[in-house]
């Protein structure tokens, strides 16, 4: 142990000295006339002693206040030693926030685990040195900035907390990268159980990467894929599908329940090969007159409980009211009137504006309409100057040759080889999606805005062998009900956690109010008849105070259900040498000091009041 003011141990001379003086030196008496010293002849021995000091005797109160003496100039001279410490000058301390890390493999469960390494790592830290935190969710956080205070780090690390989404790590990465820009030497520290792909191409600069594991090997199953869809078989049912996987070693059955609201409708058992996952379908799902919470549980109890029910909500199917603008055109008219819940009206010359309002789409078949739409809008064999796209050159017998099969409108729609005798492709601006393209350009192109959407088919659909085949027909069906639709991934429940949800919000509501699955309630700001809101990181049921409108949240993501645990290593990030930097640095014990000498100094006042 070395001292870093060793002098200042000198004092404990004067000090101790003056506290043995107090017990070696005679009190002076005062005199005082009595009738009788008889029974007081210690106290007459020294009123008659000659010299002014006395033997010192064995005394408690002595020996601590010499022990309280020793220690505070100990405790003066501040003491250290030398000790292995991490450093880096600066530190980022990334704490991944993601669903894997909630499972309780290890006790109480990943997250306090990493949490109790983060603080370790705060104390261990060189005095002088900095830090700061930044949590991993679906979007990085920082909880707090670069500072010395180790209190204000430990606040900030505790009051972080887990969601049930996955992680960005890069982001995360980058960012800790951004912080430590201006150090020479910096460090970023990861806690995670590593359940990520490995972050590639990242530039860390001069910082120093270094992955702190937390987890073991966990068996678990969880519904990793929802997805509602209205039954091509029978129009106005509709289909609920799943995918159940587990990455258990052996074979396993499960039991899945549908629940809409509080009734079980339903059960299925399935079993899951070892490692894999299985599809299961509740088939014919019948609309009520409102909204429905459906709720399926996977009845298992393993490491992770968030991913064992998922969500969706079943809208009520509504009549759709459509004006068709053409002068003639049987296979369009057949196949809009093919859903026997559209009505379909038809007038030859484009509608007003006001008259327009009242049907729920306008389709325009080679018939440009003099302004922009203002509802939902299908624009055949016309290309409008307003729309955003470029037209390129007329070309003549040309083939689509790539669609947007995962699209709401392509859905079950085969467009291998449809012959076009003449179209004129588009180059699509910023805005729009590509659903269909020729070999020179886009021929189908959709616009989606908060409070209408558009769908542009750049080719006259009699020039084409397109409706003499089946997909003409579900293909004018899929786009009448995306048209018409709040948010297709809203109303199925395909939120993922921690995406974006954008809320209709019809009427003059500038803010509106979600209710979150845990029952907290908190605002989001209406702009242009939605009302966009991420704070989706609970999975569960939102519901739109204002609006009674309900959408479901999953979380849904493979990796976040296999809870692997991966050592990652800082292989792929570009930037300092990687590795777990430690100095022999100065650990003083002044502190401790401090401590034992309050505890003497409460022991020396029992004692003295108890007249030991």
């Amino acid at each position: 142990m070395r001292f870093l003011a060793a002098w200042n141990l000198l004092w404990f001379l004067p000090v101790g000295g003056a506290i043995l003086a107090l017990y070696i030196l005679r009190l002076r008496r005062r005199r005082v006339e009595v009738p009788a010293v008889l029974l007081w002849t210690q106290v007459l021995q020294d009123f008659q002693a000659n010299v002014p000091w006395q033997k010192l005797r064995k005394h408690w109160l002595l020996v601590l206040q010499l022990l309280a003496a020793l220690l505070l100039v100990l405790a003066v001279a501040q003491p250290y030693t030398r000790a292995w410490m991490y450093s880096g000058e600066a530190h980022v301390l990334v704490l991944d926030g993601s669903a894997s890390m909630l499972a309780n493999d290890v006790a109480p469960n990943r997250f306090e685990q990493a949490r109790a390494m983060a603080r370790e790592y705060i104390h261990k830290m060189p005095p002088g040195d900095q830090a700061a935190i930044v949590l991993a969710g679906v979007r990085p956080r920082v909880l707090c900035g670069l500072t010395y205070n180790r209190s204000e780090l430990l606040r900030a690390l505790q009051s972080a907390q887990p969601s049930e989404t996955g992680a960005n790590v890069a982001e995360s990465l980058a960012l800790a990268a951004a912080i430590l820009t201006s150090f020479a030497s910096p460090t970023i520290e990861v806690f995670t159980d590593g359940g990520f792909a490995e972050p590639r191409d990242i530039d860390t600069g001069r910082a120093r990467l270094q992955y702190h594991t937390v987890g073991a090997r966990a068996e678990n199953a969880g519904i990793v894929a929802i997805d509602l869809r209205e039954d091509r078989n029978a129009p106005g049912r509709f289909d609920l599908f799943l995918a159940v996987r587990h990455n258990n070693e052996r074979e396993r059955r499960y039991t899945i329940d549908l629940w809409r609201g509080d009734s079980l409708v339903d059960a299925q058992e399935v079993v899951v090969p070892p490692k894999s996952e299985v599809p299961v379908l509740f088939r014919q799902l019948i609309p009520a007159d409102h909204p429905e919470e459906l709720r399926v549980h996977l009845d298992t109890r393993d490491a992770l409980a968030c991913d064992n029910t998922a969500y969706a909500v079943l809208h009520p199917v509504r009549p759709l009211k459509v004006l068709l603008v053409t002068r003639g055109n049987l296979f369009l008219e057949t196949a809009l009137n093919l859903d026997p819940r559209t009505t379909v009206e038809k007038v030859t010359s484009p509608p007003t504006a006001e008259t327009a309002g009242k049907y729920d789409v306008v389709v325009y078949d080679n018939s440009e309409p003099p302004s922009p739409p203002v509802g939902h809008a299908v624009l055949i064999g016309v290309i409008p100057t307003w729309f955003p796209v470029v037209p390129l050159q007329a070309v003549e017998n040309s083939a689509v040759v790539d669609w947007q099969h995962t699209h709401p409108v392509m859905r079950y729609v085969d467009l291998a080889s449809v012959q076009l005798s003449k179209v004129t492709p588009v180059l699509p601006q910023a805005g729009t999606e590509t659903l269909a393209e020729v070999g020179e350009g886009a021929v189908m192109v959709s616009v989606s805005k908060p409070d209408k959407r558009w769908l542009l088919i750049t080719f006259d659909v009699t020039a084409t062998d397109l409706p003499l085949r089946v997909a003409f027909p579900v293909m004018m069906l899929n786009a009448l009900r995306w048209l018409t639709a709040p948010s297709g991934s809203v109303e199925q429940g395909l939120i993922p956690a921690g995406g974006l949800a954008v809320i209709p919000v019809p009427g003059e509501h500038k803010r509106v109010q979600i209710r979150q699955p845990d029952g907290k309630t908190v605002e989001a700001n209406v702009q242009d008849g939605a009302a966009p809101f991420e704070d989706t990181l609970q999975t569960g049921i939102y519901r739109c105070v204002d609006t009674g409108y309900l959408f479901a949240v999953n979380l849904a993501q493979r990796e976040e259900t296999d809870l692997v645990v991966h050592a990652h290593t800082s292989q792929g990030v570009s930037g300092a040498s990687a590795s777990l930097r430690k100095v022999l640095a100065r650990r003083e014990w002044w502190q401790w000091l401090a401590g034992v000498l309050l505890v003497v100094l409460v022991l020396e006042w029992v004692v003295y009041h108890r007249r030991w």
